[in-house]
């Protein structure tokens, strides 16, 4: 239904970690065409807005795509369950180029609001060849919860 594809994806990722601090990069490399998955789980980057090959992206046939994430868990400074990160990747195609940063901070309660956690997200996406700029917000409240077996 969606015509003939053909192509392929792979990647890598490695990072180091110390004294809260995680540093990883990443490089992915997309065959001939665009990939089609709308889920974006598939994809060696995963970022806000943008994935490596993704097709809702436009054409990102034959994209090298490179990015690196630093992330710090707070709880190494004593303030347990605050986390955040910067990741910042540049999807180079034929077709266009786009870089996204995204700015994450996140907070995990604990006690009697044990479950609860609340997180703000920022991505600022930078396209050429004429496409649009855009700035995405997000905001979570989460709650987590089992139903006991009893």
């Amino acid at each position: 239904m969606d015509g003939e594809l053909d192509t392929y994806q792979y990647g890598v990722n490695a990072g180091v970690s110390a004294y809260g601090f995680d540093l990883t990069g990443f490089y992915a490399k997309t065959g001939d065409d665009s990939i089609r998955d709308e889920w974006g789980y598939g994809k060696v980057v995963i970022q806000q807005v943008v994935n490596s090959g993704d097709s809702l992206s436009g054409d990102r046939g034959h994209e090298d795509a490179y990015a690196a994430r630093l992330s710090y868990d707070f709880g190494a400074a004593g303030i347990n369950g605050l986390k955040g990160y910067v990741f910042h990747s540049l999807y180079d195609a034929p077709a266009s180029t786009i870089n996204e940063t995204d700015f994450s901070l996140q907070y995990a309660f604990s006690g009697a609001l044990d479950g609860l956690s609340v997180r703000a997200r920022y991505a600022m996406i930078d396209k050429d060849s004429g496409q649009e700029d855009l700035n995405d917000v997000r905001f979570y409240l989460t709650y987590k919860f089992a139903f006991s077996g009893k």
